[in-house]
């Protein structure tokens, strides 16, 4: 037995010295198959094995509009579809939106581009995020004859104010507008987007009447004891009342809600998101670019990644195998040992 192992190890450090090339091929064959299988795990483990970091995560809800005449069927909301929902629906403790954005930082002596998210005062409570610093939204906030208050990045706090833990009630000026900063959110905190800058509150109450800007992410908290069967229903029919009342906007839309854990969305919404930003950035270049065109636009590339990304799994799943099964020197043009017809060269 061990004359049999010492001629085998011996054999192999010899085909090993021999052929470099094939051995480098096994060992960075082996390398990316570890690689990619610690990066597998890590995705699932963020995404669907590790509970969701808000307080009764299995009541949080998507709440998506849908245009039954389009396959691409998954729209961000308008204003006004999404204050009737708020008016009409009662699965929903509340409801709460977000609009995506690029600003810029000035008043400082490199001006800077910021991701931002006009969000309903209630958007933090909702997510029970807590500040580390200062405090979230009032219900009372956000109105376009306001102040403009804002909460920033915990990486914008420290860049901008040097991590002074006074910033509440300072300013920023933002797009030449003052805006007064009343807390702080933690890097830890990354729903839909982990790259936001800071938080505007904002009702959107001056967009009431506009149903044609599908440009609204909502995000529901269900009433307890309401299931996401029973809420869809009910947004079901709320959507075709609306078709009824706006044959001339809403014809053809529909509601879809999924709840946060559902299939693989969740890494798609943050897709989403980024997806938004970016055609946001091209409707700001090229006004003529509707922001229903830029939603629908960033969602087809979000989708087009998302089967990218299923490829590219596929992919990795057969470098793991065929790491697992390349055993130099079987198949590469070099002759297997057969140890009793074999002589030592």
């Amino acid at each position: 037995m061990i004359n049999t192992l010492r001629q085998d190890l011996t054999y192999a450090f010899r085909v090993i010295l021999k052929t470099p090339a094939v051995t480098f091929i096994a060992v960075l064959s082996l390398a990316i198959a570890v690689g990619v299988n610690t990066s597998i795990f890590s995705v699932l483990n963020s995404w669907l094995l590790r509970p969701l970091p808000y307080p009764d995560a299995e009541r949080l809800v998507m709440v998506w509009e849908n245009d039954r005449n389009d396959s691409d069927d998954t729209d961000g909301a308008t204003p006004a579809n999404y204050f009737d929902w708020q008016e009409q629906s009662n699965s929903f403790e509340v409801l709460v939106a977000a609009d995506f954005s690029i600003a810029n930082l000035t008043g400082i002596e490199r001006p800077k581009q910021l991701t931002v998210a006009n969000v309903t005062p209630e958007f933090f409570s909702v997510l029970g995020a807590d500040p580390i610093v200062g405090r979230t939204f009032r219900g009372d906030e956000g109105d376009a004859e306001d102040s403009p208050v804002v909460v920033i990045a915990e990486s914008l706090w420290r860049d901008r104010f040097a991590s002074d833990r006074s910033v509440s009630n300072q300013t920023i000026t933002l797009d030449g507008r003052t805006h007064t900063v009343v807390g702080v959110m933690p890097e830890t905190f990354d729903f839909l987007l982990g790259s936001v800058d800071l938080w505007i509150a904002d009702t959107f109450a001056s967009q009431r009447t506009d149903r044609t800007s599908h440009r609204l992410v909502v995000t529901g908290r269900l009433r307890a004891g309401v299931t996401p069967v029973q809420a869809q229903n009910e947004m079901t029919a709320i959507a075709s009342r609306l078709e009824e009342q706006y044959p001339a906007t809403n014809e053809g839309w529909g509601v879809n809600i999924e709840t946060l854990r559902s299939n693989s969305r969740r890494p798609e919404v943050a897709s989403h998101a980024r997806r938004f930003i970016a055609a946001q950035r091209n409707s700001a270049m090229n006004p003529s670019l509707s922001s229903s065109w830029a939603f629908r636009s960033r969602r087809r590339t979000a989708l087009s990644d998302s089967t990218r990304s299923a490829s590219l799994l596929s992919l990795s799943a057969c470098l793991r195998s065929t790491a697992a099964s390349l055993r130099p020197p079987f198949g590469l043009g070099i002759r297997a040992p057969v140890r009793h017809a074999r002589t030592d060269a």
